[in-house]
């Protein structure tokens, strides 16, 4: 006998066929690095946008987003010995999203229900340059992600989780 499944788990699966944005993923400091939240000194964010005429999130959204995943990163380690400071550059490369495509056919505005459920509306690729000087010691990484996003988890934030924590992950194995 065949049982029938709930419309929402029919729903759920079709969408996750076309892709989903629910969560943004975690970002690690590496132990090499070891700072902590009450360490933490972001003396400089830059962000280059290298396609001004878009129209995308302000920087002083970036900004905050980038100290927000830095310092959760920084929370779940404990408190090291002496202040870190740590200088990011943020290259935006390329962004589409859903309101692109609207702005050029409106049928697009179908794809918008879906939105609803996580449904993926844009991508962002992004890449981000670290500097982290702790103890007399200069590490630099870089790091840079493509990723889809949703009105649950932007491209951008869901990309810049990743881009930091693979420019961390790099500063970690370069010797200064």
């Amino acid at each position: 006998m065949i049982r029938k499944a709930p419309a929402a788990l029919l729903l759920a699966l079709a969408l996750g066929a076309v892709g989903c944005a629910y969560r943004v993923p975690p970002t690690h400091v590496p132990p090499s690095l070891a700072f902590s939240a009450a360490d933490l000194d972001i003396d400089e964010i830059v962000i280059v946008d290298h396609d001004p005429t878009r129209e995308t999130q302000s920087p002083a959204d970036t900004w905050q987003d980038t100290v927000q995943i830095l310092g959760k990163a920084a929370r779940s380690r404990p408190a090291a010995s002496g202040p870190t400071r740590v200088r990011v550059r943020i290259d935006l490369e390329r962004r589409s999203s859903i309101y692109d495509a609207m702005r050029k056919d409106g049928i697009a505005f179908m794809g918008m229900f879906g939105a609803l459920f996580g449904l993926v509306i844009d991508n962002e690729k992004l890449s981000v340059d670290v500097t982290v000087e702790r103890d007399g010691r200069t590490f630099k990484g870089h790091g840079s992600a493509e990723k889809l996003g949703s009105m649950y988890a932007p491209a951008r934030r869901r990309a810049l989780a990743v881009a930091l924590d693979r420019a961390l992950a790099d500063a970690s194995t370069k010797s200064p």
